[in-house]
């Protein structure tokens, strides 16, 4: 686990993957694994979870999600009244599975229902840096194309005793109901490289290539979004926003954007307030990369040196960025990041609502 910048605990990014090491390919019959959560009274539950592996029915053990940086996640976003939402981690290959490992980093943070602040707490039976959550399964567990898997952190049986966290279990089999729903399904981000492009703009195929893990199909269609780049190449280095799509059995992009790798602080969210005089706002915090957020909200500052990206995905100046701004827009905003102040310095912000 790489120590970095405290919000104020670690800074870790956000990175969904496939099921191998850098520059595998994604199996040639292979099943989504996704993860879930059950319902409880905190609005937020971040964690940052490192990788996900899973037992075959010969038992060997097989990696869905292996990044030493994490993936940070607010579970509780991965339920509402409707029941179980679902967030795409990686595929596995075909076949029966009997047990599932995730191994998560030490802290987490909890917001109480109302609270603006988050509580630092630490998974209990951690070694120093990470803990490890456990499930055996009650039968063997069929994972293909037509049967992809939830996982559920069963957050109702979570207990806080106000420095650790225990489960009474951590985790459950997912119920998978209407997983095949692409509405049931949140929305994220996979950062890599474009390989084995086909198709016409702007219906299009490729496998995105990520270090450290397997690489995953991607789509594109004529609401696809392309920032950044006048048209898609091989060998371009871009993040794609979108979801995964049982029926299709590969990720839906909504946008793709050229990109530099790094591990800068990001944050996306709704704005709850903004100055257009001194070209700031304020963002409700509802995903994060290299981070592990301790505040529902973030503000964000602006200057000469920040990029901003129009719905479009095309530059934009300052002034027309927030002539087009209104609250409740999703903005999605990255730079340095002071704990003192709870203040962001943005290089560069964009807007990211889904329906753009």
């Amino acid at each position: 686990m790489k120590c970095r910048q405290l919000i104020p605990l670690l800074a870790l990014t956000y990175v969904a993957v496939g099921c191998g090491g850098s520059g595998n390919s994604e199996p040639t019959t292979s099943g989504a694994v996704f993860i879930t959560d059950s319902l409880d009274t905190h609005d937020h539950v971040w964690v940052v979870i490192t990788k996900i592996t899973l037992t075959s029915a010969t038992g060997a053990t097989v990696d869905v999600f292996n990044d030493s940086d994490g993936k940070t996640v607010d579970l509780k976003t991965l339920r509402d009244p409707a029941g179980e939402r679902y967030a795409f981690f990686g595929k596995v290959r075909s076949g029966s599975y009997t047990a599932v490992m995730v191994t998560v980093d030490k802290d987490l943070v909890l917001f109480e229902s109302g609270s603006s602040t988050g509580l630092a707490r630490e998974f209990a039976g951690n070694n120093g840096t990470t803990a490890e959550l456990a499930l055996t399964f009650a039968s063997p567990r069929p994972i293909g194309p037509a049967a992809p898997f939830a996982l559920d952190f069963d957050l109702s049986n979570w207990t806080d005793n106000g420095v650790t966290v225990t489960g009474s279990p951590f985790l459950i089999e997912g119920s998978g109901v209407a997983i095949g729903n692409m509405d049931r399904h949140e929305r994220g981000n996979l950062h890599g490289t474009v390989r084995d492009l086909t198709g016409t703009a702007p219906n299009q195929t490729f496998r995105l290539d990520m270090s450290n893990t397997a690489d995953i199909a991607v789509t594109t269609n004529s609401e696809t979004v392309i920032g950044g780049i006048s048209s898609l190449s091989n060998g371009q280095r871009v993040r794609v926003r979108g979801a995964f799509s049982t029926s299709a059995n590969a990720f839906i992009a909504t946008s793709i954007y050229a990109e530099e790798e790094d591990e800068t602080p990001l944050i996306e969210g709704s704005v709850t307030s903004f100055n257009a005089l001194d070209l700031s706002f304020d963002l409700d915090v509802e995903e994060v990369e290299f981070m592990l957020p301790m505040f529902a909200e973030v503000h964000v500052v602006t200057n000469e040196a920040t990029v901003f990206l129009n719905a479009q995905g095309q530059v934009a100046t300052s002034t027309d960025f927030f002539l087009a701004l209104v609250l409740g827009n999703r903005l999605e905003a990255k730079g340095s990041y002071s704990v003192e102040t709870n203040t962001m310095t943005a290089t560069r912000v964009e807007f990211a609502d889904e329906e753009n």
